[in-house]
């Protein structure tokens, strides 16, 4: 069974070595690194979450609970999201899985907590396509950010999943203490 919960301290050098696994990935498969980067008010607004096996860091996402506007319609930006901020995974093999459970969770946990949605800007076509086609999410459009840059506007719906193997096993600290923990 999985577990997920609140980042320790000791856990950032491991996060970081996933971080490192993954980019030495993308490079050799020809995907441009691209890292967004957070702003002081979505950095304070931000939970860092890990996931682990047998104790083991496999994976990590950042989560904001009150969506940042940049790129969103006045009207997207008024429908309850958050925004997932940052996704790693052990690049070895089943790391799609890794990724579609993390996926998955953050939709649950979305449902729970009365969202309609979870969302993120996804800074490469590659890993917008990969996003879509492998883990569900949908394209909502290209945007353009401050650098010029264009990063893909992405969201999956809030739904739950009773069924995932995973375990919380801490309370996170963005979101109300009423939230039904999954056990």
């Amino acid at each position: 069974m999985y577990e997920i919960r609140p980042a320790q301290k000791d856990d950032l050098p491991h996060v970081q070595a996933l971080v490192k696994a993954r980019l030495r990935t993308l490079e050799l498969r020809g995907v441009a690194r691209g890292m967004l980067t957070l702003t002081d008010a979505e950095r304070a607004a931000s939970e860092l979450v890990v996931m682990t096996w047998d104790a083991q860091v496999v994976g990590a996402v950042t989560l904001i609970a009150h969506m940042p506007h940049r790129g969103w319609t006045v009207r997207e930006a008024a429908q309850p999201a958050f925004e997932v901020a940052f996704m790693v995974t052990d690049p070895g093999p089943g790391s799609v899985v890794l990724g579609w459970l993390l996926t998955r969770w953050a939709a649950d946990l979305a449902a729970r907590t009365g969202h309609v949605f979870i969302r993120a800007r996804v800074p490469s076509s590659r890993l917008a396509e990969h996003f879509h086609t492998s883990l569900g999410w949908e394209h909502v459009r290209p945007v353009r950010n401050g650098s010029g840059s264009v990063h893909s506007l992405m969201q999956h719906p809030a739904v739950r999943s009773l069924a995932l193997p995973v375990t919380e096993v801490e309370r996170f600290t963005l979101f109300p203490a009423e939230c039904p923990v999954r056990d």
